[in-house]
């Protein structure tokens, strides 16, 4: 059943994608010509706007898959990216008065929610992955490798505790989230020499 539930959602923004993403780049499109862009550039414009939302989307990712906390600023771009393409599609549609503005605003946010939504499940699964690996809804999106368990200061041949790397150098050097690298940090600690 999560199989399905997994693909029905994949397939369904997919061809959300599709649909959505013809009009909304056709609305940016007529908006950025209308401001005097030409040639390659108008075409190159629309994709700065979505390559913030997929960027953003992919930093959040990566942050639920490491089990640390988000940047705000991946929150702020994905925001301001929905904002912009909502507004960008809009404006193609206000010759049409309010109501092909909505009409014409409608294909991006729908694109770009369905998309949001699709990264939730995944985030989530990513999540639910780290903690119980048994129950996790997509293992397909979600890493297959477990973080190692702290190792005793002893496999570390009795180093001293100013020899103790950072928080920061153990999530770099391990690939472990903050919650591991501090555990991994204060067993050496506990094991560390004067």
């Amino acid at each position: 059943m999560d199989s399905v539930i997994k693909w029905s959602a994949v397939a369904a923004v997919a061809l959300l994608a599709g649909a959505a993403g013809k009009l909304s780049f056709g609305h940016a499109l007529d908006v950025v010509r209308l401001f005097g862009v030409r040639g390659a550039d108008a075409y190159i414009y629309p994709g700065t706007v979505d390559g913030l939302i997929y960027m953003s989307s992919m930093v959040l990712l990566s942050a639920a898959r490491r089990q640390v906390q988000a940047p705000r600023l991946a929150w702020g771009v994905l925001v301001l990216g929905i904002l912009v393409t909502g507004a960008v599609n809009a404006w193609a549609g206000l010759p049409h008065g309010i109501g092909g503005a909505v009409v014409y605003a409608w294909p991006a946010l729908a694109l770009v929610l369905s998309y949001e939504l699709l990264m939730l499940l995944i985030r989530g699964a990513a999540q639910q992955h780290s903690e119980t690996p048994e129950t996790q809804v997509f293992p397909v999106f979600a890493s297959p490798v477990t973080p190692a368990a702290p190792e005793p200061a002893a496999a570390f041949g009795g180093i001293r505790s100013d020899q103790v790397p950072s928080i920061r150098a153990i999530m770099k050097e391990r690939n472990v989230g903050y919650p591991k690298a501090k555990e991994h940090q204060a067993a050496l600690l506990n094991g560390a020499g004067a």
